[in-house]
C-alpha cells in the first residue's frame, strides 16, 4: 500500500459574518401595570425573533441564484419564465429532481436514516396543495408508507416518496416571475452540508437604559453568517424545485 495511498482533499468556503441586533423596550411604571412578569416575556419573544430569523437567513441563502443543473422547472420548457398556474408539483416532478441530484457534479450527498438514504425536499402550502392532488401520491401515501402512528406524518412530515422526505415549509420562496407573472415556489430538495452557518459570536444579551433610569431596553446580538455551500462555482447539496404556486 505504501507510495499507492489515496490522498485526502480538503476545499474551504468564506462566510462572512456580521452583528444582527434586536431589542424590546419598556418602560418602568409600565413594569407595574402588568400582572406578568415582564423579562421573561421578553426574552422569549426575543429568542423566537433570532430562531426566525435563522430561518429566513438560510432560506433566503438557498433559494437564491440557482444555476443551469442546479434548478429544475415544471415547465415543459424547462425555464422559470415559461411556468404556468398548470405546472403543479407532481410525485414525476419530484422523481425527476431526484435523478438531476444523483447524477450532478458533485453528487448531492443523501442523509442517513436508519440505514436508507434519503433526502429532505421543503415544499411550500401551495405546492403541498397541489402535490396532495396527484392519485401517484394519494396512492404512495396510502399503500406504501408505515400505517398507524408511526407513519412519518404524525412526526411533521407532510409524506415521503421515492426517498424524498417532504415537509410543508411556509418560508419556501414565492415569487411572481413565471409566464405572465404566474407565482412560483422555490421547492428546495436538500442533501447533507446543504449551507453553512459561520460563528463569530454566538446570542448574547444587551441592554440599554435612558431618561434616568425609567426607559429600559432588553436585546439580544450576535455575529453570525450564512452562505450556500458551493463546489466549482456549483450548489453543493442542494436542487431547486420550480413549480407553480
Amino acid at each position: 500500500l505504501a507510495g499507492a495511498e489515496d490522498e485526502l482533499t480538503l476545499y474551504e468556503q468564506n462566510v462572512t459574518v456580521a452583528q444582527v441586533r434586536n431589542a424590546v423596550v419598556r418602560y418602568d411604571a409600565d413594569d407595574q401595570k402588568s400582572p406578568y412578569e415582564v423579562l421573561p416575556m421578553i426574552k422569549n419573544a426575543l429568542v423566537q425573533w433570532y430562531s426566525d430569523y435563522q430561518d429566513d437567513q438560510l432560506i433566503t441563502k438557498l433559494s437564491a441564484s440557482a444555476t443551469a443543473g442546479e434548478f429544475i422547472s415544471a415547465a415543459s420548457a424547462g425555464t422559470e419564465v415559461a411556468i404556468v398556474d398548470g405546472d403543479k408539483l407532481t410525485c414525476a416532478l419530484i422523481s425527476k429532481a431526484k435523478r438531476m441530484a444523483l447524477k450532478h457534479a458533485p453528487k448531492v450527498k443523501p442523509l442517513k436514516i436508519d440505514g436508507a438514504d434519503k433526502y429532505i425536499m421543503l415544499i411550500s402550502p401551495e405546492a403541498a396543495r397541489d402535490l396532495k392532488t396527484d392519485t401517484v401520491w394519494q396512492a404512495a401515501q396510502e399503500y406504501a408508507n408505515v400505517r398507524g402512528s408511526k407513519n412519518p406524518i404524525f412526526s411533521g412530515v407532510l409524506g415521503e416518496y421515492d426517498g424524498i422526505v417532504l415537509y410543508e415549509y411556509e418560508r419556501v420562496s414565492i415569487t411572481a416571475t413565471g409566464a405572465s407573472s404566474a407565482k412560483v415556489s422555490h421547492n428546495l430538495l436538500l442533501g447533507q452540508q446543504a449551507a453553512c452557518y459561520a460563528v463569530a459570536r454566538e446570542m448574547y444579551p444587551i441592554e440599554h437604559t435612558d431618561d434616568y433610569g425609567n426607559v429600559k431596553g432588553n436585546g439580544v446580538a450576535a455575529i453570525v453568517g450564512f452562505a450556500k455551500s458551493k463546489y466549482n462555482s456549483h450548489d453543493y447539496g442542494c436542487v431547486q424545485v420550480m413549480s407553480a404556486a
